[in-house]
């Protein structure tokens, strides 16, 4: 039998909680790219980079004003859903201390 120390435990345990979250993340983002694509038609590859590159709370917040049916329909257009990505991708790197 192999003994697991409280350290490896711990480690474990953190893994496990990074796996939950990057399939949480995968999984709204993969319904974000069908609704755009579904509203705007096929993204382009950079598009589809960007989005990628969102943190969890901003792909929740492009899902909440994708799927917002008391307000005017987002992202009527490729050029608005670009300048959103840029402003909201711009924002992630202000926190996190990069320009």
């Amino acid at each position: 039998m192999t003994y697991i120390t409280s350290w490896e435990r711990k480690g474990m345990a953190i893994g496990l909680q990074e796996g939950l979250l990057k399939g949480k993340l995968e999984g709204k983002l993969e319904i974000a790219v069908a609704l755009l694509t579904q509203r705007l038609g096929p993204l382009s590859e950079a598009t589809a980079k960007r989005l990628g590159r969102l943190s969890l709370e901003r792909v929740e917040a492009l899902l909440a004003r994708l799927l917002d049916f008391k307000q005017p329909a987002a992202f009527n257009s490729k050029a608005e859903l670009e300048r959103w990505l840029r402003a909201n991708i711009s924002a992630r790197r202000a926190v996190n201390g990069r320009s």
